[in-house]
Order: structure tokens, then C-alpha cells, then sequence
């Protein structure tokens, strides 16, 4: 009788153990990641054309909706990527963050001045790359450049979501 105390004892201690430890850390324990901000110590490879501060860098928000997460666009449309694939991924952004999140686009095709356009993409972003996503908060920070590829959209997604917990 009592080796039978004794096992029910043992494999009672082996299923409580682990869901102990589960308790414990969802209690206590606090999982928490966050994403970098670019260009915190000012801008290190600078464009010729442009005057930037020494310190951290931030977008210019006087002309956009800000929002706790924004994301610009410098679009082109060419054979990797055209119109019908940039209103997907507007619709699948804000599908799920529609209240959260603001989408700007700069259109290349319908600019009236590729110079100012280059200008505002080199001073305004400090990126010259087309066709790139870029995060910025609400406090202009720029916390990621994203390319149009389905791995990197995913990982916007999931950087738009650590970005809207954080702030």
C-alpha cells in the first residue's frame, strides 16, 4: 500500500512541478520585447543635400496625421511591385490597426518634382531606397525600414503591434 502512496505521490510532484513554474512566471514574470530606434545618435552616413540633427534623428510631423505608429511609403510602381499589391498591404494594415495607425504614401509616378521628391526621401526619411516601408512613431522616430516582401511585411506587422503595446 504505501509503495502505492509513494508512486501516486512521485507523479503527483512531476504534474505539479511544471505547472508551478507556469504560475510562478505568468505571475511574475513580465515578457516585454521592443524594437530600436534608428538614427538615435544622429545620422551616421548623412546625404550631401541635407542638414541633420546631432543628436536623434526625427521625422518631420507637422504634415502628417500622426499617430502612436506610422508608416511611409516612397512608392514606385514597377514589375516587383505595383499599385494593386500597395493597396493590399494598405488594406491589410488597416485592417489591423485602423484606429492605431496612420499609412502614407509618396507617389513617384504622380509627383510633380522628382527633386523635391528625392529631397524628401533624403532629408525627411534618410533613406534613397524606393519601394521601402518605413515605421516611425508618434514621436518621429524612425524604428524600422521594411521591404516589400512578404517576410518583411509579416515583420512590420509584428513590429507595428510590440510598437502599439510599448507606447
Amino acid at each position: 500500500m504505501s509503495k502505492r502512496v509513494f508512486q501516486f505521490s512521485l507523479l503527483l510532484a512531476i504534474l505539479a512541478i511544471p505547472v508551478f513554474i507556469f504560475l510562478f512566471l505568468k505571475s511574475f514574470g513580465k515578457n516585454q520585447f521592443d524594437i530600436p530606434y534608428y538614427h538615435s545618435e544622429g545620422v551616421s552616413l548623412p546625404f550631401t543635400d541635407c542638414e541633420y540633427p546631432r543628436d536623434t534623428f526625427r521625422v518631420n510631423l507637422s504634415d502628417v496625421n500622426s499617430k502612436r505608429a506610422n508608416v511611409t511609403l516612397f512608392f514606385r510602381q514597377d514589375a516587383e511591385f505595383a499599385l494593386s499589391d500597395l493597396n493590399n498591404v494598405r488594406s491589410r494594415l488597416k485592417s489591423l490597426f485602423s484606429s492605431d495607425m496612420s499609412f502614407i504614401t509618396h507617389d513617384y509616378n504622380a509627383a510633380l518634382d522628382s527633386t523635391l521628391f528625392k529631397k524628401l526621401m533624403h532629408c525627411g526619411f534618410v533613406t534613397d531606397t524606393i519601394n521601402q516601408f518605413i515605421l516611425h512613431d508618434q514621436r518621429g522616430r524612425i524604428r524600422g525600414y521594411y521591404n516589400t516582401d512578404l517576410e518583411e511585411l509579416d515583420r512590420l506587422i509584428v513590429e507595428i503591434k510590440i510598437l502599439l503595446e510599448n507606447e
